[in-house]
């Protein structure tokens, strides 16, 4: 017998034994289609521990440059003098898709600019840019280095930049997001 022949039957028995455990996994824990749906009490407490980690209200900004999806490149440093609302969002997260569309009938004529800062590929940002009819610029972060930066650890985050080049405030997830989006934006 050969050492191969020795080993077969181990190999299927391993085989085996991990597709019923997966089996029974799934019928004791099955998965769920389902977004997940916290309470008021569940997203302040996320809020304050997200919050510990972001960057201080008063802390001057962190200048980036990145590339836009047309092409072109933005820093923030080219924005100095003008409130700028940096807008972190994942392609592959559905609540940021719902800030995006909502973002899609902000006033284009609004005080604020808008920076979108999509951690996805190019193709992805792209995707997001004529998917939702955004209407300001849509960066590539696809490196995550500006979201490193700015400490982002939930998407979608938002943070306000006054026109001295420091944060003002942050807001993370969709709720908060968007109410304070909607602040600035008129």
């Amino acid at each position: 017998m050969t050492e191969r022949e020795i080993w077969k039957p181990l190999a299927i028995g391993t085989t085996a034994t991990c597709a019923v455990l997966l089996i029974l996994l799934v019928l004791v824990h099955p998965p769920s289609s389902s977004p997940v749906v916290w309470s008021a009490q569940e997203r302040r407490d996320l809020a304050e521990v997200v919050s510990q980690a972001s960057l201080s209200n008063g802390t001057v900004a962190p200048d980036f440059s990145l590339a836009t999806t047309d092409g072109d490149s933005q820093c923030l440093a080219c924005r100095a003098g003008q409130p700028v609302a940096l807008v972190f969002v994942s392609t592959s997260c559905g609540y940021c898709g719902e800030l995006e569309r909502r973002l899609a009938a902000v006033d284009p004529d609004r005080s604020t600019d808008i920076l979108l800062i999509s951690s996805g590929d190019l193709a992805a940002a792209q995707r997001l840019k004529s998917d939702h009819h955004v209407g300001f610029p849509v960066l590539v972060d696809s490196a995550r280095t500006v979201s490193i930066l700015y400490r982002v650890s939930v998407v979608p985050t938002v943070y306000l930049i006054d026109a001295q080049g420091k944060v003002q405030d942050s807001a993370h997830g969709l709720p908060d997001s968007w109410t304070m989006l909607q602040r600035v934006t008129g």
